[in-house]
């Protein structure tokens, strides 16, 4: 057997940028850093308690524990909670309503804020800024592994419970409680809150609300694929140019390669927030930038 080859050579170029990455975290954790705004950290469909940002496991450290760690202000940083208003959510359009609802409560309708959301969180966050009385003042948002066209699962589950039988043989496999399966489905691309976000109204209002939008996709999530990225179909060049790719190669959408406690992403977020450009190079950190398209 070869003891080199072209995923040989991929896997090591990824643990040398895991590290690169670990070394700038624990190289911050020595001379500390500052946020410059508050920021809030939205999390995903069925993870309401946040733990995609707050949970650290047995191989990588959550982005809470890295900032409690490495800054002189962690208490800038807010990890949005929608536990006890799930239940009564139907879909992101909902949380959407409710998010604004919670960081108004934080910094008032007048003071900026950077937010960052993971999954159906970044959808949350699109609803918030563009529908109803939006939430403002956004500096940077950052959505993470966001299925902005539906999701792959969402489409697959909405069509087999179409059926009374196809419904049965969800269940029987079904984590899920029944309020968090409605949500699910409402990531389906033929269903009207993944249309109604989508319209070209609603993404013009998105963009002409925020300063800066960077969008996380990793190479491994089969979950969201190219569905990571907006649509810029009919987009003027000046609100298209505020959007930033950053492709995490080798990242999952969640488990023991996901992309949020990856620290390649983690460093990324980082710098973004603290205002560091992000170079248009692979080995950024561990990062390979897509860049402004």
């Amino acid at each position: 057997m070869p003891t080199t080859g072209p995923v040989q050579d991929m896997n090591e170029q990824r643990e040398k940028q895991r590290q690169s990455a670990l070394d700038k975290l624990n190289e911050w954790a020595k001379n500390k850093i500052e946020l410059k705004r508050p920021i809030f950290f939205v999390a995903g469909w069925t993870d309401e308690g946040c733990a995609a940002w707050m949970n650290s496991d047995k191989i990588n450290k959550s982005i809470r524990d890295w900032l409690t760690e490495i800054c002189l202000n962690p208490g800038q940083s807010y990890y949005v909670n929608f536990e006890k208003e799930s239940p009564d959510c139907n879909n992101f359009l909902d949380f959407g309503e409710v998010l604004k609802k919670k960081v108004r409560d934080v910094v008032g309708k007048d003071k900026e804020f950077d937010i960052v959301g993971h999954s159906m969180g970044g959808l949350d966050i699109r609803a918030a800024v563009a529908l109803g009385e939006p939430l403002l003042n956004i500096r940077n948002c950052l959505t993470v592994a966001t299925p902005h066209w539906g999701d792959n699962f969402g489409g697959v589950n909405a069509w087999l419970r179409r059926t009374s039988f196809g419904r049965k043989i969800a269940n029987l496999f079904a984590k899920e409680t029944p309020y968090q399966i409605v949500q699910g489905q409402q990531l389906d691309p033929d269903y009207e809150s993944i249309k109604t976000i989508n319209k070209l109204e609603n993404r013009e209002a998105f963009l002409e609300r925020v300063d800066r939008m960077f969008q996380f996709k990793g190479t491994q999530d089969f979950t969201v694929k190219g569905s990571a990225f907006i649509d810029k179909t009919g987009l003027s060049q000046q609100l298209s140019d505020k959007i930033s790719n950053v492709i995490i190669e080798g990242a999952d959408h969640t488990g023991k390669i996901g992309i949020t406690q990856d620290p390649r992403t983690i460093i990324a977020i980082l710098r973004i927030l603290l205002g560091i450009q992000l170079e248009q190079e692979y080995d950024n950190y561990g990062i390979l930038i897509g860049g402004i398209q």
